[in-house]
């Protein structure tokens, strides 16, 4: 990193942080403010605060002495089983793929709507898939990819989860102790991990009919998505009448007109989107929302939940030399 005055200026801060906060000092910081009970939009405001972003504090998170293992397995199951912790879902997002690139709409019955896109061969080949992370029956994180596919295929298509058995009595704590897991596995005092980008076609709520959603459908036809590909175009039609998938799904014949098309897939997709569960009272605004893959691996997230290490409740710690170390090696790294 070059070394310009406001380089300089972030390192002597840091210097004076630890100089000023003792280990001491930031165990009890923690105890009293941190309190995953309190749900997870105090949680973010702690962790996003100076004494949250403090790097003893932050050192702190990962350093267990309650050693409090969450399971974490991986499965499929329905998509019925669950419901959001959101308070929104995008039109676009939900079917923006798949209602453009019939490929997309291919990969629905697997479970894992993106068909594994972004991630590497495992040493056998094969590309892993993108799982939806739950808990118990609450969506945590992928709300999309889960809205994805029960848009296109109905409550009862399976989708590919990671459940984390976090704690909590409802669905705010429970977010809660994800975002605590994410900021300790980031090894940083950087901002908890936000997708705040404004949704301007949210369709989940009760307020959202078939009958809305299916008019927000055919008023985007032939627009452009992120996928390249315009939304129920007649390149996708061809393809959707003429597979077996598009008669599942959206009951169509090769005889079917682009506009018969267009109508049949229209008012199936709508329907299901209508169909989808309330959100959780507990829901916080998307900005709140736990994000495992902008800036970690979520696989590492998951371990470090499954082998005690995460520290998000009372006590949080006693003075450890390895902190100390720890806390010197990546101020060390700023420069």
């Amino acid at each position: 990193m070059k070394l310009t005055k406001k380089n300089i200026d972030l390192i002597v801060e840091r210097v004076i942080m630890l100089e000023n906060m003792t280990d001491e000092e930031a165990i009890e910081t923690l105890e009293d403010k941190l309190d995953v009970g309190d749900g997870v939009i105090d949680t973010v405001e702690f962790l996003n605060s100076d004494q949250g972003r403090d790097s003893k504090v932050r050192d702190f998170l990962d350093a267990s002495p309650n050693q409090d293992k969450v399971s974490v397995q991986d499965s499929t199951a329905t998509c019925a089983k669950f419901k959001p912790t959101q308070k929104e879902i995008s039109l676009k997002k939900s079917v923006g793929w798949p209602l453009s690139k019939w490929f997309s709409c291919v990969a629905i019955p697997s479970g894992d709507p993106t068909g594994g896109h972004g991630n590497e061969p495992g040493e056998d080949g094969t590309v892993p898939s993108n799982r939806i992370t739950v808990a118990g029956d609450l969506v945590i994180d992928g709300h999309h990819r889960w809205s994805q596919c029960w848009a296109i295929g109905g409550k009862d298509n399976p989708i590919q989860i990671t459940n984390l058995d976090l704690p909590g009595s409802n669905a705010g704590e429970k977010l809660a102790v994800a975002q605590v897991g994410i900021v300790a596995t980031m090894g940083t005092d950087g901002p908890v991990p936000s997708e705040d980008e404004a949704i301007s076609d949210n369709v989940l709520g009760s307020s959202f009919t078939a009958e809305k959603i299916k008019k927000m459908i055919l008023d985007r036809v032939g627009e452009t998505m992120e996928s390249g590909g315009s939304l129920l175009g007649e390149e996708w039609c061809n393809d959707a009448k003429n597979a077996s998938l598009g008669a599942d799904f959206f009951g169509l014949t090769p005889e079917d007109t682009t506009e018969e098309v267009i109508e049949k897939v229209a008012t199936a997709v709508s329907d299901n989107l209508a169909s989808l569960p309330e959100f959780d009272s507990t829901a916080p605004s998307r900005d709140k929302m736990p994000q495992f893959s902008l800036e970690t691996d979520p696989q590492d997230v998951f371990d470090n939940f499954a082998s005690g290490k995460v520290n998000f409740r009372d006590p949080f710690g006693a003075i450890d030399e390895s902190v100390d170390k720890k806390r010197w090696s990546l101020l060390a790294g700023i420069k």
